[in-house]
């Protein structure tokens, strides 16, 4: 038993010199000698030995005898057992056929080489990532910010990673930057306006006209009274409760027409500014009576636009029941009544 140890360690030690023959010293026909001399000497050893595999047929490709080179790496991969030496093997066996002009399934064979490629970049880029929030939510946002851009480096193109610059930029009051990011965040992904319309992280330039043109918050009532008008004229005379958060949260016990839902939720995804619009409540309403200038009053108290929306109903003479920023009651007869619950300023 001693003496089968001790030939194993003996052939382990000739195969580490022929290895680094190899690599280190760069002689690949002596390391492959020393190589083909340690597995002769223990065949069934060395039988499942990735490296000693794939520094053979390595050897072999150097010296330009491909296609034994060939069959080694094939060899190679079906003794892998992990990951990495799958793609170490695959591009050298991909290298192999297109010394050997076999160019169709060298192109094969790099594809299957680059998924891993592509896999290990991104694994890198979302490593920066993670740091990166890590740094964020320790508030450390110059390094965060870093981080960013070192994920960067991999995946270029990642919406999210400009995004989360662009809310550390936000949170420094670096107003250029968190603009210039958020737009770069946008252009490569859409669906990060809608977070940008409710991060908190953007509350301290959410005022600003510029962040509001790039998330889509530009005010438009036309819009929104066309939505309201096409969603309401169907429903003449009949009552309901509309109660809702941009949209969102309604209750179980109110009956709502979807498509008064969906005009709602339009209304608050594309005009409503998150932070300054609680809800907007219609209770019992006679819809064949409510007027046009009810809806647009409500969408421009929903926008924050509170000095617009008070003006409007002094215009038209009602009454105006005003605490500054929460219960603003406006009502016009018995028909209608609007509530708004105000958040912010």
């Amino acid at each position: 038993m001693t003496s089968a140890n001790e030939s194993i360690m003996e052939a382990k030690k000739l195969m580490d010199q022929g290895i680094a023959l190899v690599w280190e010293a760069g002689n690949p026909q002596e390391g492959l000698a020393v190589i083909e001399q340690a597995i002769q000497q223990q065949p069934e050893f060395f039988s499942d030995h990735f490296v000693a595999m794939n520094t053979k047929g390595c050897a072999l490709l150097s010296l330009e005898r491909y296609e034994e080179a060939l069959t080694i790496f094939d060899q190679a991969l079906k003794i892998q057992k992990n990951p990495y030496d799958a793609h170490t093997a695959q591009k050298n066996k991909a290298l192999t056929l297109l010394q050997l002009e076999k160019y169709e399934e060298s192109v094969e064979w790099y594809e299957k080489a680059l998924e891993w490629n592509e896999k290990v970049i991104k694994d890198i880029s979302q490593n920066w990532c993670n740091r990166g929030y890590a740094l964020y939510c320790s508030k450390n946002y110059d390094e965060a910010i870093k981080s960013n851009d070192k994920a960067l480096e991999y995946t270029p193109k990642n919406g999210l990673i400009f995004y989360s610059k662009a809310c550390c930029y936000s949170l420094q009051n670096k107003v250029e930057l968190a603009l210039d990011n958020l737009k770069k965040a946008i252009s490569l992904d859409s669906e990060i306006k809608k977070s940008a319309k409710t991060d908190s992280d953007f509350d301290n330039i959410r005022s600003d006209e510029r962040f509001q043109a790039i998330v889509g918050t530009e005010f438009n009532v036309e819009a929104v009274q066309q939505f309201f008008n096409e969603a309401l004229k169907n429903y003449d005379d009949q009552q309901f409760v509309f109660v809702g958060d941009l949209g969102t949260s309604v209750e179980s016990s109110i009956v709502l027409p979807d498509n008064v839902r969906e005009a709602y939720a339009f209304y608050g995804e594309n005009f409503a500014q998150p932070g300054s619009f609680g809800c907007v409540c219609i209770y019992h309403v006679s819809v064949a009576g409510l007027p046009t200038y009810a809806l647009e009053a409500m969408a421009i108290a929903g926008a924050g636009k509170f000095e617009n929306w008070i003006e409007i109903y002094t215009e038209i003479g009602e009454e105006i029941t005003c605490g500054k920023l929460q219960n603003k009651v406006i009502t016009w007869g018995n028909q209608v009544t609007v509530r708004s619950d105000f958040m912010g300023n």
